[in-house]
């Protein structure tokens, strides 16, 4: 068993030694001797682990390395954005170093030579996971299969991963689903039997098979939980969201909207003149929507919908939506017109990084089902947040809170941080944008 973990591991992080060591190789022969004042040995070693060190962070952020996890495409596509920005940084210092702009094509043809060597890798690497781990078949525990159907095809969606997944009904009693367990390499448990979960898993980690749960509310509420010790009993502490760190926060979202606002408005400029030249005024939409404790503010955005779009369609954009304009397809797929959101953020009624405001409308519907969906507004809203990054336009409103309340329970700056550079890829990932069906 070692031994084929030890294989795993080095077959996921082996794509990394080779884009290091392409880039070694072009450093040492080009620019340590060549552009910048000679560097020794000891300094292009300095420098390749600097590049390993920006690879891998960039690389763990995005999950290149979930080999099995994740579909192929999405694997070899962190890979490359990983590729991309560790060549960026690593092309400021050396030009810094340099004192001049150095040729940027030598890192655009060692980029591309890169990328081709990591997709040659990430498809052998796949085959070589899946010829050692195999296919799982997972044995789905649940009160209503009908209604769980939406779960099962998510997690069949990444068809390199299971062959199979078979419903059992929670009704058929816990010695039958742990007798039955033992056929399957893993466990999917949503129902709200509680006894008979406790058993079900402590069978499952007794003999090692793989527990999927899908969680209650409540179980999000205490993810974060310290635990803490009664003199000598330990006790889970539930301390809510972070009060601590609101005025860290609000300085980050001051700073980074002005420099958002500065940087963004050539292209706000460009598109506004392009979506009245399409469709004449006015440019920014407005809209009421729920904040922080309930309180309604107006958010801003570029029109990407014909005038007068919310009266004569759904509140939800949905596929193939007729009232968007081709303008405003282009920046809806690249979140373009999010950008006058900036001005919330100073404003102070919005967040960089939060869960999206509603309508009040959709809020009111979505609280008919959820009655937790308020547990929201316990943080600024944000123009990005973890259901955004995590999720896609069309996750359920379901999914969403408990995704937002992931976030809430556990946010920080560093958290912050993570989704802002996860709202990049996010951003050139065109499924995070569909409408409902």
């Amino acid at each position: 068993m070692k031994k084929r973990r030890s294989i795993i591991e080095i077959n996921r992080y082996f794509g990394t030694a080779l884009a290091g060591g392409i880039f070694y190789l072009v450093w040492v022969r080009i620019f340590s001797t060549n552009i910048i004042s000679p560097i020794f040995w000891k300094g292009n070693v300095l420098f390749l682990i600097l590049y390993l060190i920006l690879y891998v962070i960039v690389c763990e952020l995005y999950r290149g390395y979930d080999i099995g996890h994740r579909q192929l495409s999405e694997i070899i596509f962190a890979n490359y954005l990983a590729i991309l920005f560790t060549n960026f940084m690593i092309f400021i210092v050396s030009s810094l170093m340099a004192r001049v702009i150095i040729n940027v094509w030598v890192y655009v043809l060692m980029s591309l030579f890169q990328m081709f060597v990591i997709l040659i890798w990430g498809y052998f690497a796949n085959k070589i996971y899946f010829k050692i781990v195999g296919l799982r078949k997972l044995l789905f525990i649940s009160n209503d299969p009908d209604t769980d159907e939406n779960i099962r095809k998510k997690f069949l969606l990444n068809p390199a991963k299971f062959s199979a997944i078979d419903f059992i009904e929670s009704e058929c009693g816990v010695d039958k689903i742990i007798e039955l367990s033992k056929e399957y390499d893993g466990v999917i448990i949503k129902n709200t039997d509680q006894e008979g979960n406790r058993e079900v898993i402590r069978y499952c980690f007794e003999h090692d098979i793989r527990l999927y749960i899908y969680p209650d509310l409540s179980d999000l509420f205490i993810q974060n939980c310290e635990v803490i010790m009664a003199e000598d009993t330990p006790v889970l502490y539930l301390r809510n969201h972070r009060k601590d760190i609101r005025i860290a926060k609000r300085v980050l979202d001051i700073v980074i909207a002005l420099i958002g606002i500065v940087l963004s408005f050539p292209l706000v400029l460009v598109f506004s003149i392009l979506i009245v030249l399409e469709d004449g005024f006015p440019v920014i939409y407005s809209q009421k929507r729920i904040g922080m404790n309930g309180k309604l503010f107006k958010v801003y955005k570029l029109r990407s919908m014909i005038k007068n779009a919310d009266e004569i369609g759904e509140a939800r954009t949905l596929k193939e939506d007729t009232r968007i304009t081709k303008i405003g397809k282009v920046i809806r797929d690249f979140r373009i017109d999010e950008l006058p959101q900036l001005f919330n953020v100073l404003i102070g009624n919005m967040s960089i990084v939060g869960p999206r405001p509603e309508r009040p409308e959709l809020v009111e519907e979505y609280k008919k089902t959820l009655p937790e969906y308020d547990l929201r507004l316990k943080v600024k809203a944000g123009i990005t947040g973890y259901a955004q990054v995590m999720g896609k336009y069309n996750t359920t409103p379901a999914d969403k809170l408990r995704l937002d309340l992931i976030y809430i329970e556990s946010y920080s700056i560093v958290t912050d941080f993570k989704i802002i550079l996860l709202t990049v890829k996010a951003v050139l990932t065109k499924k995070s944008t569909e409408g409902f069906d």
